[in-house]
């Protein structure tokens, strides 16, 4: 078996993308998703200092860096298993080793056949140095869910959802048709757009991505990746056969903004796509290889969404915001804004989520996040005070020291460079300097200068 779609979400979740070589913190150099030159294919992908890859290579070393442990997994595998067990098991023995797997009794119950029993050995991988490491306990979370899920019970309504998050997004174009004008310049609305500033608002309306999102064409090959679209590969003809929904970019990443991109979703499975365009001066419906022809045939990639949980359906009931809430007693995690949904899990006291949107529904506030799988889930809480004020999102414009305290004069352990984020939860303020406090994925507490 090979890591799925799933699976590989998970890890790159966890481990973090940097796109510039760096020292951990235990002085290993490091690139990509968590790749050393300890890994098996650091023959064909050695790390060294001061490398810099794109995206897109960072995804194939990862894919790289799994044969070894997908090999691991399967040889060591006596019974079927599913997908989503398979990945969970390579996330496992992608971060201990396939010696930890080999001698646990996670494989042992899994061997056995014993899946609920497999399932609970993973909380049994959470210390480091004698001591529970708050970054493993939820990568263990986020496998222990992984390996229960049984997306064959939700394929029917997780293609429901999917098709109406494609309708949703498709009609969000639909309903601009010759009412809109092509600029650049106000490209955010409501009067007119820009190539792909309509495409992100209608992301965004079909719940593809949170309420707020935006970019450019060079931007979105990421965000689309990061939110589970996959690149669509060519049939054995050679050409790539798009269906309704797909997303289409031109240019070369990395150098595909303003006049050197254009991109639009599929209309339908008849190559036609509905696009904001300068040609025509708006959003218009148009035959994809005509247009494509008709501007000297550019450099093309395709996305279709491969996401296997339920699409986050975004209504005017969500209040868009954003931050790090902190529980103060246990809270219980549900699939959806009700008392009478499915409980997936718990937060207990001290632990935080990172939110993406707030709902009030039956007079309780509802965070809404992403888990480590991929699913929208929610907790309530009930006084609804919850500030975002002191946290979020950041994205750095320069090199800037990662330090263990909020000064200048504390040890350097990494660093962050232009273009990297970090999910921060307080902002400090010393030394004449604005410090964003962040846990790392090992659980430690870090600073870098805002």
């Amino acid at each position: 078996m090979k890591t799925g779609i799933k699976g590989i979400n998970l890890i790159k979740e966890i481990e973090g993308l940097r796109l510039h070589a760096y020292y951990d913190l235990g002085g290993v150099l490091t690139i990509g998703y968590g790749h050393t030159n300890n890994t098996a294919s650091a023959g064909t992908y050695p790390v060294y200092p001061g490398e810099t890859i794109t995206e897109d290579q960072a995804i194939l070393i990862l894919k790289a860096d799994l044969v070894t442990y997908e090999s691991a997994v399967n040889n060591a595998v006596t019974r079927k298993i599913t997908q989503n067990q398979f990945d969970a098991l390579v996330s496992f023995t992608y971060n201990l080793g396939a010696g930890t797997l080999y001698s646990s009794d996670l494989l042992k119950y899994v061997n056995e056949g014993n899946f609920n029993a497999a399932a609970n050995e993973f909380q049994y991988y959470c210390h480091g140095n004698g001591k529970v490491i708050p970054g493993l306990v939820r990568r263990r979370s986020a496998e222990k869910a992984l390996f229960l899920d049984n997306s064959s019970d939700n394929y029917s309504s997780q293609t429901i959802y999917k098709n109406k998050a494609i309708d949703k997004m498709i009609n969000w174009m639909k309903e601009r048709l010759g009412k809109v004008t092509y600029s650049m310049t106000y490209r955010n609305g409501p009067n007119s757009y820009d190539c792909s500033s309509a495409v992100y608002h209608a992301l965004v309306a079909g719940g593809f991505l949170p309420v707020g999102s935006n970019g450019n064409t060079d931007s979105e090959f990421g965000a689309l990746e990061r939110n589970g679209w996959s690149i669509v590969s060519k049939s054995q003809d050679g050409r790539v056969h798009p269906l309704r929904g797909d997303i289409f970019i031109w240019g070369v990443r990395g150098a595909s903004t303003g006049a050197f991109g254009h991109t639009g979703i599929f209309y339908d499975d008849n190559d036609n796509i509905i696009h904001c365009n300068y040609g025509y001066n708006g959003i218009t419906i148009n035959n994809y290889d005509n247009i494509w022809n008709y501007n000297d045939n550019p450099e093309a990639t395709i996305y279709r969404y491969t996401g296997n949980n339920n699409i986050p359906q975004h209504s005017n009931d969500v209040t868009p915001a954003s931050g790090t809430y902190t529980f103060k007693q246990t809270t219980n995690i549900r699939t959806s804004p009700s008392l009478s949904s499915t409980i997936v899990g718990q937060y207990t006291a001290g632990e935080s989520v990172i939110y993406n949107g707030k709902l009030n529904v039956n007079g309780y506030t509802w965070l809404r996040y992403i888990s480590y799988s991929g699913r929208t889930l929610y907790v309530a809480s009930l006084n609804g005070n919850i500030s975002s004020s002191n946290s979020g999102t950041y994205v750095f414009n320069q090199t800037t020291n990662i330090r263990t305290a909020p000064n200048t004069s504390s040890e350097i352990v990494g660093q962050f460079q232009a273009g990297d984020t970090v999910n921060y939860n307080n902002i400090i303020h010393s030394g004449g300097y604005s410090w964003l406090q962040y846990v790392s994925y090992s659980g430690k507490t870090l600073y870098a200068v805002k």
